[in-house]
């Protein structure tokens, strides 16, 4: 791609250089800020308009609240097409594209200078500018932009046709690249359904296809192995609660990444004031969030420490039998909302439980030792080579989105010309 005919500096240590011919502005003067209500929790409602907060933005999968009390300004009133831009938490600039709704604080409402930026340009220059605040942002607990800094960063401005041409451009290649990714995305669902379906097929019916079958009398599992038992999980695993006695223990944390151990010099996720409380977590005992069914997990300890309290903390009886095949199939429970099925409480606010009666007769299939060991070797065979093409797709969409960013930047701060990108476009059509 072409550069333009001159440059000249810009002053500004992350634009460098910028064409000749631009200029530079401050945030505050290329648009009007209007932050969003703060709207009360007492105020939600299942009824009325939406409520957009920066999960909304960040989530396409996030719930709304919503809102049908008293009338409120119409400055809050957000319809198709406006630019919102999120300047604590997570900071972001979004089209809003849905039907109209209410915004909530944290979040900009942009309205573009037009005399000095055009819409869809001030959308792109905002993803730049953004990226580069936040590499300097404030806030210990919670990532924020102060209104100082935000209002007074310089950023270049092109003339407005010039900046029509850019939008236009970063739209055609930012929308092909996107499209690739998200076909990629698409490949590793698809990958990992597969991995849940190979899994939950292989632990439930066994290896041998050509074997007696019987009926289980557990309707999520079907027909087994007619040499498999199925046991009550209180027959096969005891549930343990030792408190801590340790003055500074080794805190575990348990994510669906799995257990780790925590860091508590960081300021990310929940601290506890002290950990007296917290529960003695030995190597390879089962560790599971039965609070949250959505979106807890379960894992095997690599780690001596505590955990919170509000796990639960089990283990296996019989040593002499599979330990990974027990975990994959509490794995699998997990994936395929098999526990979810059995919970009770308010799935919507996260407290989604498994009760410990229903957990304790919980079915399990118990196949010979000797088979547990040979499911749990072909399971990790298979899931290797399945892990290893879902790393290298990864990979790619990493490599994608950083350069989609740098892209984004070039274009945008002048590096590279495409005032003639319509007419190149025509010529080889």
């Amino acid at each position: 791609m072409n550069k333009y005919p001159s440059y000249i500096d810009s002053g500004k240590e992350w634009l460098r250089e910028i064409p000749s011919h631009w200029g530079l502005s401050k945030v505050k003067y290329i648009g009007d800020y209007i932050n969003g209500y703060a709207f009360k929790p007492t105020e939600w409602s299942d009824t009325g308009l939406k409520i957009i907060r920066i999960q909304n933005l960040t989530d396409r999968n996030a719930n709304f609240n919503y809102y049908s009390g008293r009338k409120i300004s119409d400055k809050y009133l957000i319809k198709k097409g406006d630019i919102l831009l999120s300047w604590s938490a997570s900071l972001g600039v979004h089209f809003w594209m849905q039907e109209e709704a209410l915004l909530n604080q944290h979040i900009f409402k942009v309205i573009p200078n037009e005399k000095l930026v055009e819409k869809n340009f001030y959308y792109w220059l905002a993803k730049c500018f953004i990226n580069e605040m936040e590499k300097d942002t404030h806030g210990s607990t919670m990532t924020h932009l102060t209104k100082d800094k935000f209002g007074s960063f310089e950023v270049p401005l092109p003339p407005l046709s010039e900046q029509s041409q850019i939008a236009d451009f970063l739209k055609d290649q930012i929308e092909k690249i996107d499209n690739i990714i998200l076909k990629q995305q698409q490949v590793i669902e698809r990958m990992k359904e597969y991995r849940i379906s190979l899994i939950t097929e292989i632990i439930t019916k066994g290896l041998q296809r050509n074997v007696p079958m019987k009926k289980s009398n557990v309707p999520w599992i079907g027909d087994i192995p007619e040499h498999w038992e199925i046991k009550k999980f209180k027959h096969k695993f005891y549930i343990k609660k030792e408190i801590n006695q340790e003055k500074d223990p080794v805190v575990l944390s348990l994510t669906q990444k799995g257990l780790k151990i925590k860091d508590l010099t960081s300021n990310e996720g929940q601290h506890a004031d002290n950990y007296s409380k917290y529960q003695r977590v030995e190597l390879k005992d089962f560790v599971m969030n039965m609070m949250d069914l959505l979106t807890g997990w379960v894992d095997s300890s690599p780690y001596e420490g505590v955990t919170s309290p509000d796990y639960r903390v089990f283990v296996q009886k019989n040593k002499e039998e599979c330990h990974d095949y027990y975990l994959y199939y509490f794995k699998i429970c997990y994936l395929s909302k098999i526990f979810f099925g059995h919970g009770q409480g308010v799935s919507t606010l996260g407290r989604w439980r498994l009760q410990t009666d229903v957990f304790k007769n919980f079915p399990i299939m118990i196949p010979p030792i000797q088979e547990q060991f040979e499911i749990v070797k072909y399971i990790e065979e298979k899931t290797s080579n399945i892990d290893s093409l879902i790393d290298k797709i990864d990979g790619f969409i990493r490599n994608a989105e950083v350069y989609k960013k740098a892209l984004i930047f070039e274009v945008v701060t002048g590096k590279i010309d495409v005032r003639n990108y319509k007419k190149s476009i025509m010529e080889v059509k």
